[in-house]
């Protein structure tokens, strides 16, 4: 039976960054959605945000999602896959519930200090604070972030602290986890 991990949280939080590390670890695959959608777009991700808007980005993202994941499940070859996923994906389009029917979901809670530090130095791939200032780029952060915690902590898994914990965190899930 094939193993599905979605990882999920705040962008910055390190999603694609933890999944790299333990890539090498699993008996399976790892895969960074966004990258997969540049790749099959031929776009970066603020590319599509500023030509066709977020709305059609984050319909992009549900199919890629969706074809990613039944792709996997009718390949079958590999026992465990593992997705990062973008910071607002499990919050639109029925993505969270639809990730949960076909595995499990791990909010990946990083202390929201680090993540913003994370993002004041690096607008430039968050289309969605890219353009302005310092101060309405906290407020944006602050505002989002908010809005999406709940989303984010009704996965099916929490993992927190410091980045080996969580690599070890991680790790422990995909091993163990029931499905």
């Amino acid at each position: 039976m094939i193993k599905i991990f979605y990882l999920i949280g705040f962008p910055g939080c390190g999603k694609s960054s933890y999944g790299k590390k333990i890539k090498p670890k699993l008996y399976g695959e790892w895969i960074d959605l966004d990258s997969h959608i540049e790749y099959c777009e031929q776009k970066e991700i603020s590319t599509i945000f500023e030509q066709s808007g977020e709305s059609i980005f984050r319909e992009k993202e549900a199919f890629y999602l969706r074809q990613l994941t039944e792709s996997y499940i009718l390949e079958n070859k590999k026992k465990v896959i593992v997705i990062s996923c973008g910071g607002g994906t499990p919050c639109f389009g029925g993505n969270h519930e639809y990730m949960k029917t076909k595995g499990k979901t791990i909010f990946v809670n990083t202390p929201f200090s680090v993540i913003l530090e994370r993002l004041i130095n690096r607008p430039e791939k968050r289309p969605l604070i890219q353009g302005v200032s310092t101060e309405e780029r906290i407020k944006k952060i602050q505002e989002l972030y908010k809005s999406r915690l709940p989303e984010y902590q009704s996965a099916d898994f929490e993992v927190s602290g410091l980045p080996p914990i969580i690599i070890s965190q991680l790790l422990n899930l995909v091993q163990m986890a029931e499905f």
